[in-house]
């Protein structure tokens, strides 16, 4: 057993992560004859847009091309756990499911470490600890009650998330269970935000740029954080000393603002509009923790470390009230964790039996949610996932296949190094690729079928068994096959270049 000081942490850890990885292991292991699992429970485009570049990853690249980019393109991106989760998939023989759980439990151990670092800066008592750690980690909203009671529906009419607590990473909970990608961000955000308050200058600079490279999101709120910290708790004598260390992030931030807006492979991402969830919605979302939190605001535990987390909880309500940019959801990722830290040092002066009861009381989304991930609607075709898996060996970097819109394209770009005609809906030109996917399989004729991939210069086409009929050409070979489901390798025209677009 740990020593004291880390047993609450580590005892939190354990059952946070039995919890969470549970389904995982039965949805690996306990599988209807024709259904596979896909590694995911929520987020499937997103998670299979992320494996799209630790599939490079493992195959040894650091920077990464875009494949949601058919035109061929310089690699540049650089994202720190994408290529971490590559490495680790490699070392595991090519197995990047795996991986990614790999990740999920050491992203929960660091961000239980960095909210209990918070929590003991306040002057948290020792036995309060994992009650707060638990309240954390477990608690929400009441969006998945509600939801569970037909009170308010899961997604709003315009699309965007009714119970922000269960469809979203505002609750650290489904962060833990569906998403290490918000951890991670969220955990350096926590680090990275101590190191500042602390004044270790070399430690606050390493990780914001660690941070800038694995979740701008983060980094752009911790910069903000840190500047508002400062202003709220150390003389104005002091700011410029203070502040003179962030001039050193400047090269990483010219970094992300040329691969986010200027480079013509990755900003399309700047340009994403999602919709933002109603008022209702985080009233029901975040309204408990606020309601738990605000004693702290009047109480004020420890100033100096408080301030940071009371911070992070204006900017939400600032980005909740005027939701300045398309991707406005994304800079709150996370915020239940600096409510709910709150929430616990407003309930110090109580019992820690009362602390573990409000954790159990505020719980209720992150039971819901597991409760959804244990029907089996995460299950997809296992003739899919085999197919895919069959054409893997055959793909190069920017070899294009051509399927059928949905979940193929998503876990071909994600499996595989081949980059798919069409499938995420945040692509350039979606509309006209899932246009054209849709007339191809469809209602074109054989003749149509040809020139379209010819057009595309797709080497990779998946058809039926005897594909000549469907097609109005003779292909190369059949690269893979399962059930119903054939992929064939197509004869590109003399003037395609591997992975090239001609349009």
């Amino acid at each position: 057993m740990p020593d004291g000081r880390l047993r609450p942490v580590v005892l939190a850890w354990l059952l946070l992560t039995a919890i969470t990885q549970a389904p995982y292991l039965r949805a690996t292991v306990s599988l209807p004859q024709d259904g596979a699992f896909a590694g995911c429970f929520f987020y499937f485009d997103d998670f299979y847009n992320y494996l799209s570049f630790t599939q490079q990853a493992e195959d040894g690249a650091f920077l990464f091309r875009n494949k949601l980019k058919l035109e061929p393109h310089a690699a540049a991106m650089i994202n720190l756990e994408w290529w971490f989760v590559g490495r680790v998939s490699a070392l595991l023989g090519g197995r990047p499911l795996l991986a990614w759980r790999f990740l999920a439990a050491l992203a929960s151990l660091l961000f239980l470490l960095a909210i209990d670092h918070w929590l003991r800066r306040c002057h948290l008592p020792d036995p309060h600890r994992l009650p707060a750690l638990l309240l954390i980690a477990f608690g929400g909203g009441v969006g998945g009650l509600a939801t569970r009671l037909e009170l308010t529906p899961m997604w709003e009419r315009s699309g965007a998330p009714g119970a922000v607590d269960l469809v979203t990473g505002l609750s650290p909970f489904i962060g833990f269970l569906a998403n290490p990608h918000f951890v991670v961000g969220t955990a350096l955000l926590l680090w990275t935000m101590a190191a500042f308050a602390e004044r270790r200058v070399v430690f606050f600079l390493l990780l914001a740029n660690v941070l800038a490279l694995t979740r701008p999101y983060d980094f752009v709120l911790v910069v903000a954080l840190c500047g508002a910290g400062l202003l709220l708790t150390e003389p104005w004598r002091d700011w410029p000393k203070r502040l003179a260390p962030l001039g050193a992030l400047l090269p990483v931030v010219a970094y992300c603002g040329w691969l986010y807006y200027r480079c013509p492979a990755f900003a399309f991402y700047a340009q994403a509009r999602y919709p933002f969830p109603s008022l209702r919605s985080f009233m029901l979302g975040l309204g408990p923790a606020v309601l738990l939190a605000l004693p702290a605001v009047r109480r004020r535990p420890e100033r100096r470390y408080s301030t940071y987390l009371m911070a992070w909880a204006g900017v939400a309500v600032a980005v909740i009230a005027a939701h300045p940019v398309g991707f406005s959801l994304q800079f709150l990722v996370g915020i239940g964790a600096p409510l709910l830290a709150l929430a616990a040092l407003a309930l110090a002066h109580r019992p820690p039996a009362v602390l573990l009861a409000v954790a159990i009381v505020m719980s209720t989304t992150a039971w819901e949610a597991t409760r959804l991930v244990l029907q089996p609607w995460w299950l997809v075709p296992k003739a899919e996932m085999d197919v895919v898996r069959g054409l893997r060996p055959h793909c190069r970097q920017g070899d294009v296949a051509f399927l059928p819109a949905g979940r193929l394209g998503l876990l071909a770009g994600g499996l595989t190094a081949c980059q798919a005609y069409t499938s995420h809906t945040i692509e350039p030109d979606h509309a006209r690729r899932l246009a054209e996917v849709r007339q191809f399989y469809a209602t074109a004729s054989p003749d149509q079928r040809a020139r379209l991939l010819d057009a595309t210069c797709a080497r990779f086409v998946l058809a039926p068994v005897d594909a000549e009929p469907f097609l109005g050409r003779p292909v190369v070979r059949t690269v893979s096959a399962a059930a119903l489901l054939a992929i064939h390798e197509w004869r590109q025209p003399p003037d395609c270049v591997s992975g090239a677009h001609a349009r």
